[in-house]
């Protein structure tokens, strides 16, 4: 995989000390925000996908599927107040926090989506 960032991404990497060598080989830029690794990928010909590990899932059933059904309920609620979607990885070991942006986009848009996801993030540390 060869990913072809847009020059506004590559100005906005090398402007915060991000790294692209590795990012174009495995299509992924890590983006380290407050602690948090923040995963910047293309989702689709018009969309980046931004994602971040929220929190590991017990491996007790019983306690999982409690965090699960707790944060769903959570989620649900949340939904008109952030853009961010929750989610649970495939083999449900993991909630991950993701959210879109156009791949058009601009770096103030990039930046306003960091804060939002962050802020997000440690909103649900926090609840769960």
């Amino acid at each position: 995989m060869n990913i072809a960032f847009p020059d506004w991404l590559q100005a906005w990497a090398q402007s915060h000390g991000v790294s692209l060598e590795s990012a174009r080989r495995s299509g992924r830029l890590t983006i380290p925000v407050d602690g948090v690794r923040i995963l910047l990928s293309q989702h689709n010909a018009q969309r980046w996908l931004l994602q971040a590990r929220v929190v590991d899932l017990p491996d007790d059933g019983p306690l999982r599927e409690s965090l699960i059904d707790k944060a769903a309920a959570t989620a649900t609620a949340r939904m008109s107040a952030s853009a961010s979607a929750l989610a649970i990885d495939p083999d449900r070991s993991a909630l991950w926090l993701q959210m879109s942006l156009n791949q058009d986009a601009g770096s103030a848009e990039l930046e306003a989506c960091l804060e939002r996801m962050a802020n997000d993030i440690e909103f649900w540390r926090a609840m769960l």
